[in-house]
């Protein structure tokens, strides 16, 4: 496991927290109205972090702040191609952020 990368990814959440006050005073309008690297960094640079502990050959790793508007609640989803196909079905494990994306809570979901 490399430390660097661990600490890459605690950057990445103390990075997000800064965004907060914007996250929760846009929630519920369309997703234009954050800030690219907010939304880059729940979508796409926490989750292909994540690879290197949850390979992509085994893992879908997928992160969200909604689908057209902004959700309250964004979230990472980490699930096991054998297990499950998507969130809608099976069991996967989930990064859900707060609404003002000061605490991560790391669940198993269903």
């Amino acid at each position: 496991m490399n430390t660097n990368h661990i600490n890459e990814i605690n950057d990445l959440f103390k990075e997000l927290k800064g965004y907060g006050d914007n996250y929760l005073s846009n929630i519920g309008k369309g997703e234009s109205n954050l800030p690219p690297r907010c939304k880059d960094i729940i979508k796409t640079e926490i989750p292909s972090k994540l690879v290197e502990f949850f390979p992509d050959d085994t893992y879908k790793i997928k992160g969200s702040i909604g689908i057209g508007r902004i959700t309250k609640r964004p979230w990472i989803t980490i699930i096991d191609k054998k297990v499950a196909k998507s969130a809608k079905q099976g069991v996967y494990l989930v990064l859900l952020f707060s609404k003002d994306l000061t605490k991560i809570y790391f669940s198993l979901a269903q």
